[in-house]
């Protein structure tokens, strides 16, 4: 049964075995190695990118990859399937996003005018701005 390793930027690893001739996608999800596969993965988006750094996989190459790309070994995890052990190196999602997420800073009085204008526009369309959380206080 052959090996997947999914590398990723921070130099953690997630490794997988999988069946011959089974997608790299798939792997990675029954892995919980999060791709970004927002088209479930028919290949129309390109977004599930991953590097082949170490192996072979059986993959075509797509109009998302240039051929200097797919040289390079860029592939697309929804067209790729595994025929041997292979090293992957997988774009960390999780850390993509939180990089890229904005906090809030109530202190602000400008950002809080943001917020409260958000507000009120969710709440005028019949949107209740409310959450189930309840604060308990001990005595």
């Amino acid at each position: 049964m052959p090996k997947v390793i999914f590398w990723f930027e921070d130099g953690r690893a997630v490794q997988a075995s999988a069946a011959k001739g089974s997608g790299l996608l798939d792997i990675a999800r029954n892995a919980n190695v999060v791709m970004d596969a927002p088209c479930s993965g028919n290949g129309a988006c390109g977004k599930c990118r991953v590097k082949l750094t170490a192996g072979a996989l059986q993959s075509q190459k797509t109009l998302h990859l240039t051929d200097e790309e797919f040289e390079q070994g860029w592939r697309l995890a929804c067209v790729s399937v595994i025929e041997e052990d292979v090293e992957v190196e997988a774009p960390d999602v999780a850390a993509a996003f939180k990089k890229r997420m904005k906090i809030a800073n109530l202190d602000s009085k400008e950002e809080t005018a943001i917020f409260e204008e958000a507000k009120k526009g969710i709440e005028s369309v019949g949107i209740p701005m409310e959450n189930s959380i309840i604060l308990a206080i001990r005595p």
